[in-house]
């Protein structure tokens, strides 16, 4: 996204906020509502929030970029399009959606498994997750009965792994 001049001098001014490649042209961090409007105004119309910028738009932990979509399978895009967004298969068996204002996003718990299974830092999946999955029972549980490659299932570990160390280490904020 190309941001004009005058949201970057917004920026250094204090009366926005650089939110990880977006501008959020405001002095105060934005509102679940508000988070998930400025995504949908990043992405196209077809795209379902997923993975990290889903549990971005949940939690406002971490970033939301790089782009993590889902798309329909039906009507199909373009190969160019889907190359381009890198968008993976919606699979109505195994996530739920909720439409917040204009953007379609995964529910939470389907966005937690999300971030398990697809999001490759670490510590952004085990703080979103810290809010997303605030019960002491593993997330890993989140992945009975979903396919995962043994690679994946290693990195949701290692996820799982951050998130204990988190509610071990931040006892105010996992009561």
């Amino acid at each position: 996204m190309v941001h004009s001049l005058e949201q970057h001098h917004g920026v250094s001014e204090g009366w926005g906020i650089p939110l990880g490649g977006l501008v959020w042209p405001r002095p105060y961090f934005p509102t679940r509502a508000e988070r998930a409007l400025v995504i949908s105004q990043s992405l196209p119309g077809w795209a379902i929030a997923g993975a990290h910028t889903a549990g971005w738009v949940w939690t406002g932990m971490g970033y939301p970029s790089p782009w993590a979509v889902l798309r329909q399978e039906y009507p199909g895009l373009s190969p160019l399009e889907r190359s381009a967004w890198r968008a993976r298969l919606h699979s109505p068996r195994h996530q739920r959606l909720e439409q917040l204002g204009p953007l379609r996003v995964l529910d939470p718990q389907s966005c937690a498994t999300d971030i398990l299974l697809h999001t490759a830092n670490i510590d952004a999946g085990a703080t979103q997750l810290l809010f997303l999955h605030p019960s002491s029972s593993s997330p890993m549980l989140q992945l009975e009965g979903r396919r995962a490659s043994v690679a994946q299932h290693q990195h949701a570990e290692k996820i799982c792994q951050r998130w204990r160390w988190l509610r071990k280490t931040y006892l105010d904020i996992t009561r």
